[in-house]
């Protein structure tokens, strides 16, 4: 496996004023919960180093997992903890392919416990697609999806995540999914 890139400290910061001015101007969200706070960001960043999860698509889930448990904001943590997750994913050369109600219900269920640790992390992976992969081992990993997953990762191939497809892969997506 390549060396993995992780958000740290700073980079974190640098993605609460990106939500804070971006995409929730004049919002209270994203305030640390005092040094409390800090140190609940900072377990939950250092979770996705441990050598126990191996793969990007496990450290991704446990990161938004810890992120969203932990709250180490006063307001914000859901969609802190989703973009933290992506970031990380994008960073590494991979994306989550789940259209927005997924994230939002995925974000909610992590929140009020019904979608546990293991749950969370086996979304993850399953949505986590590298976009480094040729089109064979893209092919073999939409194939194993569900087929009621596979009508939403197609339609987020042809949606905002679609910048990130080339024609051939988007063509095997529409013929896979139609089967």
């Amino acid at each position: 496996m390549p060396r993995l890139h992780y958000l740290d400290e700073q980079l974190a910061q640098e993605v609460v004023i990106s939500l804070t001015e971006q995409v929730f101007p004049g919002s209270p969200a994203f305030q640390l919960r005092g040094e409390e706070g800090r140190h609940a960001l900072l377990s939950a960043l250092d979770q996705a180093r441990w050598p126990y999860y191996r793969t990007l698509p496990v450290k991704a889930g446990i990161l938004h997992y810890g992120l969203n448990k932990n709250h180490p904001f006063a307001d914000g943590n859901k969609r802190f903890a989703l973009t933290a997750m992506e970031t990380f994913l994008l960073l590494n050369e991979a994306v989550l392919l789940a259209n927005p109600d997924e994230a939002e219900a995925f974000a909610l269920g992590v929140a009020d416990g019904s979608i546990g640790k293991d749950e969370s992390i086996h979304f993850v992976q399953r949505r986590t697609f590298r976009l480094g992969w040729s089109d064979r081992a893209y092919r073999r990993w939409f194939e194993r999806l569900p087929p009621q997953e596979r009508a939403t990762v197609a339609a987020e191939v042809e949606g905002p995540t679609g910048r990130f497809f080339n024609v051939v892969r988007r063509q095997a997506i529409a013929e896979l999914a139609d089967q």
